[in-house]
């Protein structure tokens, strides 16, 4: 008995300190070729006694499960690091962290691994049977890393096809719907041109039963209505001034008033009524993206034309920057990002309606337009030294020294010239403005360095309460 005890505890298999489980895994010799399982037995009728219950295993049949991907290495390592199969038959027994695999370098460490001159991408799964004794076994893939790549590009190809015809067919689908509506806007368009230059004789002809229609037939009875009543106020005159001449200059001055105040009013109407009119049409269309787009378009034009005050909060001021920032990511999409910095009591603070957003659209159309990739604009306010500090800062392609210098100058110096872009004139008149409410001490300062962007700040006295009608801006 205490000889076949030694020579178990002499096998390469057994270990008499592994008291971790129930079961152990062992391979029975340094080639690995069997696999035994064994567990100690206590019998209650002789507890002194040591008894092992092993179980061998032939390796073939596990390397017959892990071999089935011919191209594939696989491995079978227990807790230990032991690597108990493999179709590297060679490993068998052998510690997997000596294998001699090589990183390789153009892919993340861990995931793609060099081994005999050939990449592979690795992959892995934990095993756990407590009832069979297995625990925190590893079974690791290593496929070739071209396979996955053939396979990768051919997906890559047949999205691209997709995407193609798909592209295609939504462009032509957009050419047609774009013809139908744009075709009749430009005649309403050119008879509202045509109104202007005082032919109110015009007519649009313009089918349909949608919503351009229904402006076409709109516009028709305006022009109609309009010319009778130029005609009738005419025919009015005419008879006044047979009788009394003065009195007739009078009235023909009154009624061309009226006429002309007539006309103001309704130019702003119909372009809001043709704005809603287009974003109801898209609406229908299904386009709801375009139709949002339309609509904010509408509402910041009709907040620009028919302001209740010239001086705003800041709130108010963001809101309306947030809305011309929506508009301009139908254009670019996520491409660019608006930040906001400040506290809830510099939102209640009044500034000059009009300041931020020409600085806005400075930094999105000559700071983040041309760069390549995402772009943002940040705006920051604070509270500094009595004043209220405004920055405006873009991560975009900035400007050399030279540039930076002329841009300065341009807005330094007096009087508007007709070749300056909307963009400079927006800063000049930013900086004008500011200068002609408030003084020398207050205004704007541009820094840049290019490629890595531009920074406007604007200074302006800390407003707490809406200016009067008689600090209103006439500019």
């Amino acid at each position: 008995m205490n000889n076949r005890l030694e020579a178990l505890e002499r096998s390469s298999w057994y270990d008499p300190t592994r008291t971790d489980a129930l079961y152990h895994w062992a391979p029975v010799d340094d080639s690995a070729s069997r696999l035994c399982c064994y567990t100690d037995v206590v019998r209650p009728e002789a507890p002194a006694e040591k008894m092992v219950l092993a179980l061998f295993l032939d390796e073939q049949a596990l390397h017959a499960l892990v071999s089935e991907e011919a191209e594939h290495m696989v491995f079978l390592v227990d807790d230990r690091g032991v690597i108990l199969s493999s179709t590297e038959r060679e490993l068998l027994g052998a510690p997997f962290d000596g294998v001699p695999f090589r990183t390789a370098a153009h892919v993340p460490a861990g995931y793609a691994v060099s081994y005999g001159g050939k990449n592979y991408i690795r992959m892995e799964e934990t095993l756990t049977r407590n009832d069979l004794g297995i625990a925190d076994w590893k079974l690791l893939y290593f496929i070739p890393q071209d396979d996955l790549l053939a396979d990768f590009g051919q997906i890559i190809s047949s999205s691209g096809l997709l995407c193609l015809v798909c592209l295609g067919l939504s462009l032509l689908l957009i050419a047609l719907v774009s013809a139908s509506i744009t075709g009749r806007l430009a005649a309403l368009t050119g008879s509202i041109h045509r109104i202007a230059r005082g032919d109110f004789r015009t007519r649009v002809q313009v089918s349909g039963g949608d919503e351009i229609g229904r402006i076409g037939r709109d516009f028709n009875y305006m022009a109609e209505k309009i010319d009778t009543l130029i005609h009738t106020v005419y025919e009015a005159n005419l008879r006044i001034m047979e009788s009394k001449l003065a009195v007739q200059t009078i009235e023909t001055e009154k009624k061309e008033a009226e006429i002309l105040a007539l006309k103001g009013q309704i130019n702003p109407h119909f372009l809001f009524n043709t704005l809603e009119s287009i974003r109801m049409n898209l609406l229908l269309q299904g386009d709801r993206r375009t139709a949002d787009v339309m609509q904010t378009f509408a509402e910041s034009i009709r907040e620009y034309l028919n302001p209740e005050s010239d001086f705003v909060t800041v709130r108010e001021e963001l809101r309306f920057v947030k809305k011309y920032m929506s508009i301009q990511r139908y254009r670019f999409g996520n491409r660019i990002q608006l930040q906001t910095y400040l506290s809830e009591e510099l939102g209640a603070l009044f500034l000059p309606r009009l300041i931020l957003q020409p600085l806005v659209e400075n930094a999105v159309f000559h700071g983040l337009e041309p760069k390549e990739g995402r772009g943002t604009v940040v705006v920051e306010l604070a509270e500094r030294g009595g004043a209220l500090h405004l920055t405006v800062t873009d991560d975009g392609v900035g400007m050399s020294e030279e540039e930076l210098t002329r841009l300065k100058a341009h807005i330094a110096a007096p009087g508007l010239s007709p070749s300056e872009g909307y963009t400079k004139l927006g800063l000049k008149n930013v900086q004008n403005r500011i200068r002609l409410l408030y003084g020398a001490d207050y205004g704007m300062q541009i820094w840049s360095k290019q490629g890595r962007g531009t920074e406007i700040e604007v200074t302006l006295p800390v407003i707490r309460t809406r200016p009067g009608p008689d600090r209103k801006e006439r500019f």
